[in-house]
C-alpha cells in the first residue's frame, strides 16, 4: 500500500497573532530555496530531517548512546552528535529525559496536520484567525499544502501562506484558490542572491487576484539604508492596489542558539546591532510618502 504523502514539519505554533489576522496555528515546513545569512530559522533551510542538540539541557547521562544504532553520539565531545553517522532515526530523542535532543523535520500527512489544526477551531471562530503555512518555504510542497488548505476552507477556517515567492509560478498557482492571504517576504530591490526578479515577477501575478501583506526584514548591512528602502518602495509602488499591508520587521540576533543546535556558526550576524527606532521611523516614512500602507512590526 502506498504511504500517504507527507511533509517535514519543524514545529507547530498555536495562538500566534503575528502571522496573519486573528489567532493562528502556524505550521513550519522544512526546505527553502534561499540561504539568507541572517536567517532566523536555520533548521528550516534543508529539506531533510535534522537532529537538534541543546547543550544547555544535556545531563550527559548517556541514555541516547545506548539506543543509537549508528554509534553517532559521543558525550565526550562538546557537541555530541556526529552528523556523518547520524541517520536521523531520532531514537535518541525518544529517550532523552531533558529534551536536549530534538527532531527537526517530523513527517506529517495531510490528515495528521488537519487533526492538529482542528484542535484550535474555537480560537479561529472567536478571533477571525486560521492556519498559516510558513517555513522555510511551504510552497516546496504545493500538493499537500493545497490539500490541507482546501479542507480548511470547507470548514470555514481562514488560510494563509508565508512565502518568499522565490519559486516557480506553477507551484504558487496551485494554491491561489485556497489561500485567503499571502504573506510575502521582500528582502531587497535587486539582489540576485535572494532571486529578487523572480520574487517581483510572482508578486505581479499575485497582486491582481490575491490579498497580500508584504513583510520586509530590515537587516543591517543588507537593506537597512535609506537608499535601499527607497528602491524597494519604488518597486512596490506600481503594485500598491493589491497590497493591504507592509510590515517592517527589525532584525534581531536571538537566533544564534538555533545555529548552535545544528553545530553551525552564525559569526556574521550574531553580533550585529539591532535597528534603531529612529531608523525604522525613517524607513516607514519612505513607504508612506509613496502612498503605501506601512507599519513597524508584524
Amino acid at each position: 500500500m502506498t504511504k500517504p504523502a507527507s511533509v517535514p514539519v519543524t514545529q507547530i505554533i498555536r495562538g500566534s497573532y503575528v502571522d496573519g489576522p486573528g489567532l493562528r496555528t502556524v505550521i513550519f515546513l522544512k526546505g527553502c530555496p534561499l540561504r539568507c545569512p541572517w536567517c532566523h530559522n536555520p533548521e528550516t533551510q534543508a529539506t531533510e530531517p535534522e537532529l537538534l542538540y541543546d547543550a544547555r539541557q544535556c545531563m550527559r547521562c548517556g541514555a541516547c548512546i545506548k539506543v543509537c544504532s549508528q554509534k553517532g553520539l559521543d558525550i565526550s565531545l562538546p557537541y555530541i552528535v556526529d552528523r556523518e553517522k547520524c541517520n536521523t532515526c531520532f531514537s535518541c530523542c525518544d529517550v532523552c529525559p531533558t529534551n536536549a535532543l530534538k527532531p527537526a523535520g517530523k513527517k506529517m500527512s495531510a490528515s495528521g496536520l488537519m487533526e492538529e489544526i482542528k484542535k484550535d477551531t474555537i480560537f479561529y471562530q472567536t478571533s477571525g484567525g486560521g492556519v498559516t503555512f510558513s517555513g522555510g518555504e511551504p510552497l516546496f510542497y504545493p500538493a499537500i499544502v493545497h490539500n490541507v488548505l482546501q479542507q480548511c476552507k470547507k470548514l470555514g477556517i481562514g488560510t494563509c501562506i508565508d512565502t518568499c515567492l522565490a519559486i516557480p509560478w506553477e507551484k504558487i498557482a496551485k494554491v491561489v484558490t485556497v489561500t485567503d492571504l499571502f504573506l510575502v517576504d521582500v528582502k531587497h530591490s535587486s539582489s540576485k542572491e535572494v532571486l529578487t526578479d523572480l520574487v517581483f515577477s510572482n508578486l505581479e501575478c499575485l497582486a491582481g487576484s490575491s490579498r497580500i501583506w508584504i513583510r520586509i526584514p530590515v537587516i543591517p548591512g543588507w537593506n537597512a539604508t535609506i537608499e535601499e528602502m527607497h528602491r524597494i518602495a519604488t518597486r512596490l509602488q506600481p503594485l500598491k492596489q493589491g497590497i493591504e499591508n507592509i510590515n517592517l520587521l527589525s532584525f534581531h540576533n536571538t537566533a544564534e542558539m538555533k545555529y548552535r543546535y545544528l553545530n553551525r556558526e552564525w559569526n556574521e550576524y550574531a553580533t550585529k546591532s539591532w535597528i534603531s527606532d529612529d531608523a525604522l521611523k525613517q524607513f516607514k516614512d519612505i513607504f508612506s510618502s509613496n502612498n503605501l500602507p506601512v507599519k513597524i512590526g508584524g
